[in-house]
């Protein structure tokens, strides 16, 4: 009997391990954790078919702000670093020195689609270098409260 119980705690334990909760962004999204790099992450909880969460914007999250309105990050992405090397070490080591930062903007007002013709998300804007995230800021009105705290 003493031993079931040890097996059911076990497995409630397990089970409830399994899902990273994320910090909560509203409106469905939330910062996780990439399974790949362990790298932060914007997803949504519910993905677009309402099945498994889907990946918004990916690379390293550097930092973030938001309200109920928009979602504000600058990240870095592996992708644009990682293939000029075939070295892992070298790789990793090029991506944390690099100061290459991108910027992204998701208004939360708007639905969420994927549009296949641009490969783009409907809501989500970017990436834009400082110059370009501070004009779509404004075209947008971002509020300045949604400060990423970076200076370049």
């Amino acid at each position: 009997m003493r031993q079931r119980k040890l097996t059911y705690l076990l497995a409630i334990f397990l089970c409830s391990c399994n899902e990273d909760p994320g910090i909560n962004l509203g409106n469905n999204y939330k910062l996780a954790y990439s399974a790949q790099e362990g790298d932060p992450i914007i997803v949504t909880d519910k993905g677009i078919r309402g099945d498994a969460p889907t990946q918004i914007i990916g690379g390293k999250v550097l930092n973030f702000a938001f309200d109920s309105t928009f979602i504000v990050v600058v990240q870095k992405d592996r992708d644009s670093i990682m293939p000029r090397y075939s070295n892992l070490s070298q790789a990793d080591q090029a991506f944390f020195q690099s100061p290459l930062k991108q910027y992204w903007i998701i208004d939360k007002r708007a639905k969420l689609f994927f549009d296949t013709k641009t490969k783009k998300y409907s809501n989500v804007y970017g990436p834009y270098d400082k110059k370009e995230y501070e004009q779509m800021r404004t075209e947008l009105s971002v509020p300045l409260t949604l400060d990423l705290g970076v200076k370049d």
